[in-house]
Parts: C-alpha cells; structure tokens; sequence
C-alpha cells in the first residue's frame, strides 16, 4: 500500500494485558530522484576532470623540473 504524500497518523495496536496501543505521527515526502541525479552529475564530472588533470600534472616530467628547480633555488 502507498502513502500519499503528507502527514500520516499510524496506530498500533497489540493483544495483551493491559492491551498495548502505540501512536506513531508520520511525515511522508516525496523524491524526484532524477532531479538529484541531474544535480549532482555536473559537480562529480567537474571533481574527476580536475582530480584527472591534477594526476597527469603531477606525474608529468616538466611539472617534476620545476618543482626540482624551484627547490634548488630556496636552498641556495
């Protein structure tokens, strides 16, 4: 059975001595889980391009040079 989206009021009920009556209030929403999707896919493609470019620059032998380069002259 589905709920309808909103506040809902569920009571329990259970057979014994003295008999046992839980009341539960509910608050039903509804996600549009496609839409959440499409939100997040543009920023997980933005954080893999950079991370992507990132790894190739560092492992890159120029990049190496200059960080080399620039350790030798704070050094001197």
């Amino acid at each position: 059975q589905v709920l309808e989206e909103g506040r809902h009021l569920l009571v329990v009920t259970g057979d014994g001595m003295p008999p046992l009556k839980y009341v539960y209030h509910l608050r039903v929403d509804m996600i549009n889980y496609a839409e959440v999707f499409r939100a997040t896919i543009g920023p997980t493609v933005g954080l893999l391009l950079i991370s992507l470019i990132g790894y190739k620059l560092l492992r890159s032998k120029r990049f190496k040079n200059w960080v080399g380069n620039r350790r030798k002259v704070k050094t001197k």
